[in-house]
């Protein structure tokens, strides 16, 4: 089921099963960029290729990001899935800082995610069977959702880039770096620090389903003026879509949402 846009975006009455139309050549996209695989400790064993893909269709999305703690694994497995229907997937990673802050980076192609996440498993410990027992297997799929192998660095633990080297890591190749559920009350930038720092410069905040006790905090941070992103943080199917970014702009693509974040050409994002 769709949620209800914003009143940021008139569309009501134009639903149809993917881009909506606007004036000129600008439509109406659906994207949840926030979505883990299998292959975090945390993710469900249901989070394979066929399932989000096929999941991520029925919600009516357009474009999701696939953004594993730490890792990007599965990502090309998740976009060969979505070979040959609408479904657009763009190359993510959760990083959690030194502060235990999690940080959603986005990027242009795998190869730019890859090379980041290179760089933050290399400040990670390698995993063993206690670690497995404690947080949980880290597999590696295939596009039908086969198990390829599995992930040998500690993908639940910290890294130790503090905020602003993970943020500069991901900008560094061409990525754009998120906040990662501000409101919440653990592993948010919010949580852990008290506010944004000044000084760091994400390219998008992003909110998330939360008791409505913390909907009030939404306010406080738009005050900075950072885009503002709806993504849902899925760990298992049912989540997918239930927070999520409406984007006009020219298509579903990682560079249509980056000129939607800076608001060029008429393009804008909201959330829902």
């Amino acid at each position: 089921m769709r949620p209800a846009a914003s009143d940021t975006f008139n569309i009501a009455g134009r639903h149809g099963s993917h881009g909506h139309q606007w004036e000129g050549v600008l439509k109406t996209y659906q994207g949840d960029f926030h979505i883990h695989t299998n292959l975090s400790p945390c993710g469900s064993e249901e989070m394979s290729p066929p399932s989000v893909v096929a999941t991520a269709l029925a919600a009516g999305l357009d474009c999701i990001a696939i953004c594993d703690h730490n890792s990007t694994g599965n990502v090309g497995a998740f976009r060969d899935a979505a070979s040959g229907t609408s479904l657009v997937v763009i190359a993510g990673i959760e990083i959690t800082t030194a502060e235990e802050i999690h940080i959603v980076g986005l990027f242009p192609d795998i190869a730019a995610a890859d090379r980041v996440a290179s760089e933050v498993q290399a400040t990670l410990p390698g995993s063993d069977s206690d670690y497995e027992r404690r947080f949980g297997e880290q597999v590696l799929v295939d596009r039908e959702g086969r198990r390829v192998g599995h992930e040998r660095r500690s993908l639940a633990l910290a890294t130790t880039l503090v905020l602003g080297e993970a943020v500069s890591l991901i900008q560094r190749y061409g990525g754009l770096a998120v906040a990662a559920h501000i409101e919440r009350p653990s592993h948010s930038v919010y949580s852990e620090l008290g506010d944004l720092p000044k000084g760091i410069p994400f390219d998008a905040v992003e909110v998330s389903p939360v008791r409505s006790r913390f909907i009030g905090l939404r306010e406080k941070f738009a005050r900075y003026g950072f885009p503002m992103i709806g993504s849902s943080d899925s760990h298992y199917l049912h989540e997918i879509g239930r927070a999520r970014t409406l984007m006009e702009a020219e298509a579903a693509t990682f560079k249509e949402f980056a000129a939607a974040l800076r608001g060029e050409g008429g393009r804008k994002v909201a959330y829902v």
